[in-house]
This record gives C-alpha cells, sequence and structure tokens, in this order.
C-alpha cells in the first residue's frame, strides 16, 4: 500500500488512505502521518480495525500518550485511552459517580496542569460501542 494524502477543504481537514495502522509502520510512513496532522489540522483514516495497543501505537505518531487523570473512563490494561460513551457507566461496567454541582460528568482537558492536549486520536464507534480517545500533550 501507498500512503495517499487528500485534503479535504482548502483550509483544513485531510483523508489519509493507502495506510494500515495496525501494521509495522516504516520511519518515513510515521512521519509521513505526523507531517500530514502538522500540514492539516484534522486527519481521517478511515477503516482501521485496531486493538487497544495498536491504537496506542498508532496515537503516538502524534507525540507522547498522556494518561488522562480521570481513571474511571480509562480503558483497564490501556489507562492512556479514556472511553467516551453516552452508555451511562464506567468501563469496568459501574455506574459513574455523580457529578459535583455545576459539573459534568467527563471533561478531558488537562490546561489546569499547564498542559495542552496537541493531538487527540479518536476512533469512531461501531453503533453500539463507546468511542476510544488518547491524548498527545
Amino acid at each position: 500500500m501507498t500512503l495517499s494524502i487528500t485534503p479535504l477543504t482548502d483550509t483544513i481537514g485531510a483523508e489519509l488512505s493507502g495506510v494500515d495502522l495496525a501494521g509495522d509502520l516504516n520511519p518515513d510512513t510515521r512521519q509521513s502521518i505526523y507531517q500530514a496532522w502538522v500540514d492539516n489540522i484534522v486527519l481521517v483514516i478511515r477503516d482501521q480495525d485496531l486493538t487497544p495497543a495498536q491504537f496506542v501505537a498508532s496515537a503516538a505518531i502524534f507525540g507522547p500518550i498522556k494518561q488522562q487523570n480521570l481513571d474511571s473512563f480509562a480503558v483497564p490494561e490501556f489507562p492512556e485511552i479514556n472511553v467516551v460513551s453516552s452508555e451511562d457507566r464506567n468501563t469496568d461496567g459501574t455506574p459513574p459517580a455523580p457529578p459535583a454541582a455545576g459539573n459534568i460528568r467527563w471533561h478531558g482537558t488537562t490546561t489546569a496542569m499547564g498542559l495542552l492536549a496537541t493531538a487527540r486520536p479518536t476512533a469512531r464507534a461501531a453503533p453500539g460501542r463507546p468511542i476510544a480517545v488518547a491524548s498527545s500533550p
């Protein structure tokens, strides 16, 4: 497969094709994906079937992965991955704690710690499955 980068608009976004993030990517391909992100800000990479380990490895293309501070949303074996779901449950199946007054149930920025997530690789979920998110500081 050959990596292809197709702009989605004149100003932002590109679709990448010809890449299997589940496979071993050579350094040149990893650098091309990273540069496509720098150049286009938003990337769409369709039809990827990734295990949690492969998701983390592919997210690391964009920089070091930062573990979120809300561990109730983390995938147990992969604390770098948070689950974003409309289902009212934690990843272990338990109901979430009620939010504090005035707070929302899920908020994933790290600006209070002086960090800003520059990349947020997100997997679009199949119907009935939650979305996985990994952050790079």
